[in-house]
């Protein structure tokens, strides 16, 4: 007779199961004691006593082992509330305080016998420290992060989800073309004549008219949506286990897509929309617990699919080797009826866009090769911004100290029959939503007073990229120098006279073209610094403007509507930049900069 297979352990099996072996890893060091003692006849012994070093955390540590063997259905979560934290691992040897006072200086034993005993202890204490670690560290299964992710967020800090705002990593788009490409085709309309679009419609149409029921349970709604999705994305794997090393807690994610061999869709269902909590954090989670228990993943795009009553919504998630990249691709699309058919057209774009790209993934498309955290990877090359020529290849990018700018370092390396064929430092910075005042920017550079602009890189769906001049050491802002606390013997009176003479120079240049810069303030001025720290002054102040995004043609840019309303701005938001605001923004902040230029800084 065939026995009937072990069912596969729950999480909650597992945490108990590691903190049982963590608590008798020690346990057993203490019955050696115990036993020695007992088993020492004839040997003067003072009484075994439980130092304080080990009060807080032994002895309950009995009571919680006792507890899981009566209780084995106890919450492994709560587990930490029985003891108080551990100290560090400790070295444990014959001269250490642990080895010789606290626990072996309670017997009077030969020494052969105690280095034995030494010898089991650290084995036993460094085993348990690591595995009882894991338990203090451990973040809650995704289901329960639903709901409790205000407060374990800030000890996840490489869970890059926008929630709180302060855990946001770079747009998606700027990770992998697969995510550009899907929100160009959500922002378009379907084609015609094609059968995956009508299918895509067909499947959208049948989602409004029955996932707006009622449903009995949540197997019963997952069940009828992955039979309607079924022309577009068959195969679907149920409750698929994940469960990385380096953690206590494991999970089953409700639904995965296989494409490939590879796993392209982690989903979560919820039979009503205000159950269970935030379905796009249990998402987040997810993926922040498959990455590390699935080979294979980093820089591999992942869509997460939340079903969350009759909503639906699509999510796109990245492993960029230290970070999970998370960030939501869609609105929330309501699976209702709709007579007038707007509701299944906007899903069905969706359903299209996914199906389209996910067959396009392939061993191809992913990045085998090291790439740093935290940068773009979807910019290989520029043209010239004049002409659209090629003008060089973009690799090795590195995070510049302008981050929230969202402005990178990078090598560029020019085509061979380009007179400088060797890589050069530049600096790539990314602009999105509003357009780069390119014209000016290009304009004061044949001038001198801008960084040259080598060329630029235009994706659609993702920021566009313009490759300049870079300016690191020793070039430095207006703004970084008067943070300097040598600020006034290095930059002396007669040096803010040169500098005011250089912008009143730039400022004329940009009158003359009919040209406005609209944020000419101490941060996007740079000059350049000698080799003892001083203003250079070879034929005048080395000076440079950067920052055009709100530059162009006097009459035809504007103030954004966003924007730091602590500053005197010449002009409201949304209106014009006239063509004397440069100016005037300038003197309002120039003569009270001057003045501090003179005091003496204090070292705080």
């Amino acid at each position: 007779m065939h026995s009937p297979p072990h069912p596969p352990q729950s999480p909650t099996d597992k945490a108990l199961e590691d903190a049982l072996e963590a608590a008798n890893l020690v346990l057993g060091a203490i019955d050696m004691l115990l036993q020695y003692q007992a088993s020492a006849k004839g040997v003067m012994m003072q009484p075994f006593v439980v130092p304080d070093y080990f009060l807080g955390s032994l002895l309950r540590l009995k009571l919680v082992a006792q507890t899981f063997k009566d209780t084995p259905n106890a919450p492994a979560l709560n587990i930490a509330a029985y003891f108080s934290p551990l100290p560090e691992t400790p070295e444990i040897d014959a001269n250490s305080e642990l080895g010789n006072h606290h626990l072996v200086s309670v017997l009077f034993c030969p020494h052969c016998i105690r280095g034995l005993f030494i010898s089991q202890c650290r084995t036993h204490w460094t085993g348990f420290c690591s595995l009882i670690r894991k338990v203090y560290s451990n973040l809650p299964p995704p289901s329960d992060y639903a709901t409790t992710w205000p407060e374990h967020q800030p000890k996840n800090p490489t869970l890059l989800c926008a929630r709180p705002a302060s855990h946001c990593g770079l747009p998606l788009s700027m990770l992998h073309h697969t995510f550009r490409e899907f929100g160009n085709l959500i922002d378009s309309v379907l084609p015609n004549d094609c059968h995956t679009a009508d299918l895509a419609f067909q499947v959208a149409t049948r989602l409004c008219s029955q996932m707006s029921d009622p449903y009995e349970d949540k197997g019963a709604r997952s069940n009828a949506f992955d039979e309607i999705v079924k022309p577009l994305f068959d195969h679907w794997g149920s409750q698929h286990r994940i469960a990385p090393n380096a953690e206590v807690t494991s999970a089953r994610v409700d639904r995965v897509l296989t494409q490939g061999g590879r796993i392209v869709i982690l989903r979560e269902d919820k039979n009503e929309g205000g159950a269970g909590g935030d379905v796009y954090m249990q998402l987040s989670r997810d993926f922040d617990m498959f990455r590390k228990t699935e080979g294979g993943v980093e820089g591999a795009p992942v869509f997460l699919v939340g079903v969350w009553g009759a909503a639906l919504f699509v999510a796109g998630a990245f492993h960029d080797g230290v970070n999970a990249v998370i960030e939501p691709l869609t609105d929330l699309h309501f699976m209702y009826a709709d007579k007038s058919r707007r509701r299944p057209l906007r899903l069905a774009r969706v359903l299209y866009a996914l199906s389209v790209v996910l067959n396009k993934i392939d061993d191809a498309s992913l990045v085998h090769q090291p790439i740093e955290p935290s940068i773009p990877r979807v910019y290989t090359d520029c043209v010239d911004i004049h002409t659209g020529s090629p003008v060089g290849l973009l690799s090795r990018f590195e995070p510049s100290s302008f981050p929230e700018r969202l402005i990178f370092s990078a090598l560029l390396t020019r085509d061979q029959a380009s007179p400088i064929a060797q890589p050069e430092r530049v600096f790539v910075k990314l602009v999105d939503r509003r357009p780069y005042g390119a014209q000016v920017h290009s304009y004061l550079a044949t001038k001198g007073y801008a960084p040259h602009l080598h060329g630029y890189k235009i994706l659609q769906g993702a920021p566009t990229a313009y490759v300049m001049e870079y300016l690191g050491h020793p070039w430095v802002s207006l703004f970084d120098l008067s943070q300097r606390e040598d600020f006034s013997a290095k930059i002396p009176s007669s040096a803010m006279d040169r500098i005011k003479g250089a912008v009143c120079t730039v400022l004329q240049a940009l009158e003359s073209g009919q040209l406005v810069h609209g944020d000419l303030r101490p941060n996007n001025i740079m000059v350049k610094l000698d080799v003892d720290g001083r203003l250079e002054d070879v034929d005048g102040v080395r000076l440079k403007i950067v920052d055009f995004d709100w530059a162009g043609q006097v009459g035809t840019v504007k103030y954004p509507l966003s924007r730091n309303e602590g500053i005197s701005w010449p002009g409201p938001r949304g209106a014009h930049i006239q063509q004397s605001d440069d100016k005037r923004l300038f003197e309002s902040w120039w003569p009270e900069f001057c003045t501090y230029s003179r005091q003496p800084q204090n070292s705080v």
